[in-house]
């Protein structure tokens, strides 16, 4: 199905004058329609995965690993009504929000400047590669150890971990930078400031959002890591606590409150995406 463009003539001159493209109704029909199966699919897939877990997982493997979805409900339902949600949830929703702002910042400007200056690259970027293979595993001690078991180290490490993601992705971004249109614009009178912001930003927006993408569920990890390691709020803390007396019905409580909050991380991030867009240019690569 082809979408018409509407003319009319310009008053006095018989020139026509083309008018807003249309979208005809069948293909409108056609796109709900696809959306409508895609919401159907999910939602028989979901209610087949409760399915599995009331009826085959919970009476064969035992309720004491697979508790009833209606306790686990019941358990979010309590939380809520008492304050434990608000509470936890706000501290850890808080402690993702400013690591990816911080390390996604971090990450997109030094990742920018690097790509740029080869001299810059040549002599930070083995240092960069070096620090980012250390595992977080062992300077999770040594923050807590410095920071206390306050928010600081959930922030740091959160950031640490966002800021080596975006900015490997933003290096990879402004190396796709075509060499002649710089060299163009320098030959123009560009600055480097210029170039900076008209070409290598644009270019390298799309790889930062894509190492936000990645960012954001490894950033939500590392922050819930620290707060089972050592913490007194947080969503971590409510599994911790819950393990320290085998309350399954709370830890799975807390674990779907998990993948909401990654879900609504990369709806966040996707809106980000769709709405700095514009800002790539013709050169966003």
């Amino acid at each position: 199905m082809t979408h018409e463009i509407a003319a009319a003539s310009r008053p006095g001159t018989g020139t026509p004058v083309p008018l807003r493209r249309s979208v005809s109704g069948t293909e409108q029909t056609r796109r709900w329609a696809r959306s409508g199966k895609v919401a159907l699919a999910r939602l028989l897939v979901l209610i087949a995965l409760c399915a599995l877990w009331q009826g085959v997982l919970g009476p064969v493997v035992g309720v004491t690993w697979f508790p009833s979805l209606i306790s686990i409900f019941s358990k979010l339902g309590s939380w809520t009504s008492d304050g434990t949600l608000r509470v936890h949830l706000w501290i850890t929703v808080f402690e993702l929000g400013a690591s990816l702002i911080i390390g996604g910042v971090a990450g997109l400007v030094l990742g920018l400047l690097i790509g740029f200056y080869r001299g810059v690259r040549d002599s930070l970027y083995p240092i960069a590669v070096i620090a980012y293979l250390a595992p977080l595993s062992v300077l999770t001690p040594l923050i807590i150890s410095a920071l206390g078991f306050g928010t600081e180290p959930k922030i740091v490490l959160g950031a640490t971990t966002a800021f080596f993601i975006v900015f490997f992705h933003t290096i990879s971004g402004a190396r796709e930078a075509q060499r002649r249109m710089l060299e163009g614009l320098y030959l123009m009178g560009a600055s480097d400031f210029e170039v900076l912001v008209k070409v290598l930003a644009p270019a390298s927006r799309k790889w930062a959002i894509a190492g936000l993408n990645v960012a954001g569920p490894l950033t939500l990890i590392a922050i819930v890591t620290v707060e089972i390691f050592g913490s007194s709020q947080g969503l971590g803390f409510l599994i911790e606590d819950a393990a320290g007396s085998s309350d399954m019905v709370s830890i799975y409580a807390a674990v779907l409150i998990l993948a909401a909050l990654g879900v609504i991380t990369k709806q966040s991030i996707d809106f980000i995406d769709k709405h700095t867009n514009g800002l790539g240019g013709s050169n966003g690569g």
